[in-house]
Order: structure tokens, then C-alpha cells, then sequence
């Protein structure tokens, strides 16, 4: 089958449990050419014709597929299969939770199902697919997502609001694990890569300390995988998703995406708003102790993080220098 005619196997059986309204029927797919994102899969646009049963109306899901290149490497396949495991099992699990706690993960794209073969068994092949919807696209009249050129970085209004969701998105995994550690590691854990024994924090950090705070962490949280409209926030591309420390996911944010001048005025403020909404957010998830998720303990996350990266956070803004060994001597 040549590129420009690819067409999805199955496309129908693979959304059709996933689609808003029970009634609808789906008329016809039509497929376009998106692109690639950064990890090398090819994105589709996917326009679905649906019709409600009941009323009789037609209506239009547009949708992003991504799939994989006909010739790709082991890592690309990987990752990919680390991302359709994060909208096929966590983001589920985690929006169960919260809807049970009167909240939702709204922090994730919707997602119309995804597989990483036609048989069912865990060997991803070239009929791995994950469909999502397309934040970028107007539905029914509202305003767009979108995402920021990164020549600009975020300003601090649009700094706070991320900093906000992702505490929630932080904590949202942390107080499942704390109650239901089995459904934690059957669900998130066991398809999240978790870092390797060598990259482990300094011997003079406590266990403990370490393993209370580490959580669901995107990976790769920069400007181009960040989508926002108006104070509304969602993540995209977990491929590089992994069981960390969540302030990996808050440095790496902070010194990749926000503005300098920003930075310079409001670095502290910020990691304090961070600390603050996690705080909120984790009483509101988990009505427990939560004494592991003091402000000492909190700091101590921080400054070993920071110590670990350090190179690399200084190198992603040579200019910020100063600001990131405060954090290390906090």
C-alpha cells in the first residue's frame, strides 16, 4: 500500500466504543495528511461521519491518528507503544478516580481508542494506531486550543495556569497509589519505564522521601507539547512518560518553556504556587496523612532534583545560572 493511501484497519470497531453519544453511527472516515511529530510517527487528520440514531442528525469528530512509518526503529516503536498505553490504561484510571472525587483528568486530549496490533498481544507492529482529538480543531463554534510559538515562551498568567494543572495531574497518581496500590501498579506503574538504578537520587537523600513523591510524570514537559486555551491545559505526547520524581516535570518546564524575564521576577513565587496547589489538590484526592508532602519534604524533592539536572537545566538557559543554584542551596 503506497504512503499517500493509508488507511486505518479496523478504524470503525476501534472508536466506535469510544465515541460521545451511544447513538451514534459512523457513516464514513475520510482520511489527509497531517505530518510527523518529533518521534517520527506519522500523524493523520481523521474526519468521521456520524449520524445520532435517535434524532437523525449528522455530526463531524475530527480526530489525529498517529500510526507508524512503514521502516522504523526499535525506539520509535517503543515510545509509541509507551503512549498508547498511557491513553488506553492511565488516562482512563486516572479519570475514574477523579470522577469518583468529583473532578476529572481533564489535563489529557480525549482519547477515541488506540491498539498496538490487530491481535490483541502486547508486540507492537505496523497496525498500531492512537486516535485522539484534534484540540487544535474548532468544535461545534468553541475556541481552539492551540500551541505557543517557542521563539515567545509562556508569560506568567499562562505559566500559573500550567503549573496549576500539572500539580493536579502530579498529585492526581500519587493519591491513587497511596489508596489503591494495587490498581496503581497493575494500571500506571506497569506501563510507565521507571529510571534506571544508576540514575538513582544521592545516597545521602532518604528512600522514603524519594519514592512518596515519585509519580506519573510526562517526561518531556516542553512548550510544544502543551496545549492552552484561555486558563484550560492539556498535555500531549507522552512518549517519553515515566515514574519519577515529579519535579523533574516542573524544572524541566520552567527552564525550557517560561519566558526569561519571567523567570528572573517570579521563580520563586512559581515553585511556590506549585507546592501550593499540590497541597490543595492532594487533600481534595487524598483525605489521609499526608505528612510525606511537607514543605521540608517538598524542598528536599527540590533541591536534589535541581542537583541531579543541574547540568542540564544550566545548559537549556546558560542565562538562568544564578536562579537554578538557589534552587540547589535552598
Amino acid at each position: 500500500m503506497e504512503e499517500d493511501l493509508y488507511v486505518i484497519q479496523n478504524l470503525h470497531g476501534l472508536i466506535r466504543p469510544h465515541l460521545p453519544c451511544d447513538q451514534s453511527r459512523i457513516l464514513a472516515v475520510k482520511y489527509s495528511k497531517f505530518g510527523t511529530d518529533d518521534y517520527g510517527l506519522r500523524i493523520l487528520k481523521v474526519l468521521v461521519e456520524l449520524v445520532n440514531t435517535t434524532t437523525g442528525e449528522d455530526w463531524i469528530l475530527e480526530a489525529l491518528a498517529k500510526v507508524l512509518p512503514r521502516h522504523c526503529p526499535d525506539l520509535v516503536k517503543a515510545r509509541f507503544a509507551r503512549e498508547i498505553g498511557v491513553h488506553t490504561s492511565i488516562q482512563n484510571t486516572i479519570d475514574l478516580f477523579l470522577r469518583e472525587k468529583g473532578d476529572k483528568a481533564d489535563f489529557f486530549a480525549c482519547s477515541f481508542g488506540g491498539r498496538l496490533n490487530l491481535n490483541g498481544n502486547k508486540e507492537i507492529d505496523n497496525n498500531a494506531v492512537l486516535v485522539l482529538e484534534d484540540c487544535e480543531a474548532s468544535v461545534c463554534g468553541s475556541s481552539i486550543y492551540t500551541l505557543m510559538d517557542t521563539k515567545i515562551g509562556f508569560n506568567l498568567e499562562t505559566t500559573q495556569a500550567i503549573l496549576k494543572s500539572l500539580a493536579k495531574f502530579h498529585t492526581s497518581t500519587i493519591a491513587l497509589k497511596l489508596q489503591n496500590p494495587e490498581e496503581f501498579n497493575t494500571k500506571i506503574l506497569s506501563n510507565l519505564p521507571q529510571i534506571d538504578e544508576q540514575q538513582r537520587f544521592s545516597i545521602e537523600i532518604i528512600e522514603n522521601v524519594r519514592e512518596s513523591w515519585s509519580t506519573f510524570c510526562h517526561g518531556n514537559l516542553q512548550i510544544k507539547n502543551i496545549l492552552i486555551r484561555n486558563a484550560e491545559i492539556k498535555f500531549i505526547n507522552f512518549q517519553e512518560c515515566q515514574y519519577n520524581s515529579p519535579l523533574t516535570d516542573v524544572l524541566y518546564f520552567l527552564f525550557s518553556s517560561v519566558q526569561l524575564e519571567v523567570l528572573h521576577q517570579h521563580l520563586d513565587n512559581l515553585i511556590e504556587l506549585y507546592f501550593t496547589n499540590f497541597h490543595l489538590f492532594l487533600r481534595q484526592f487524598n483525605n489521609d496523612n499526608n505528612s510525606n508532602f511537607s514543605r521540608h519534604s517538598f524542598n528536599q524533592e527540590l533541591k536534589t532534583t535541581a542537583s541531579k539536572y543541574q547540568l542540564f537545566y544550566k545548559t537549556l538557559n546558560v542565562e538562568l545560572g544564578k536562579e537554578f543554584d538557589k534552587l540547589i542551596n535552598k
